[in-house]
């Protein structure tokens, strides 16, 4: 399985099988990283549909740095501002259609994602997914995400 990780400065799809990572120092470096990330206040980290990724990077990083308190999963004010019925959360591309009027292309969402290595196909596909956050709901949501 993969997560989505973007900040200002970059993008990136980690790859969350732990049993295929083994342990050299760029994994340490990336465990490294995302337990700064998640365990830094001042660091607000964005997600949508979030649980199933923390528990990834949880197992990524079985230390404990990743707890999780400094997330938004935005998904959650999606369900707000598009005033959903209780219950009934929204898709990425559910919310790509409503608030953006663009539909998100779900082509590779069923493709062989235990395959190592992923196909660039793949990877651009999960990338996406993090670059519509950033750059197209974000700006959008930005005012509601601390109401």
């Amino acid at each position: 399985a993969t997560v989505q990780v973007s900040s200002g400065r970059g993008l990136w799809v980690v790859d969350t099988d732990v049993e295929n990572l083994g342990e050299c120092d760029h994994i340490r470096a990336v465990r490294e990283a995302l337990e700064y990330m998640f365990s830094d206040p001042r660091i607000r980290v964005l997600g949508f549909s979030f649980s199933r990724d923390l528990a990834r990077l949880q197992a990524l990083c079985p230390g404990g740095g990743i707890s999780g308190r400094n997330v938004r999963d935005l998904q959650k004010v999606c369900e707000g501002v598009m005033q959903t019925p209780k219950g009934a959360t929204p898709s990425l591309q559910r919310v790509c259609e409503a608030l953006l009027g663009r539909t998100l292309l779900k082509t590779h969402q069923c493709s062989d994602w235990q395959q190592r290595p992923l196909t660039r196909a793949q990877l651009e596909y999960a990338a996406l997914d993090a670059l519509v956050l950033r750059v197209h709901l974000l700006p959008l949501l930005v005012d509601c995400i601390d109401a």
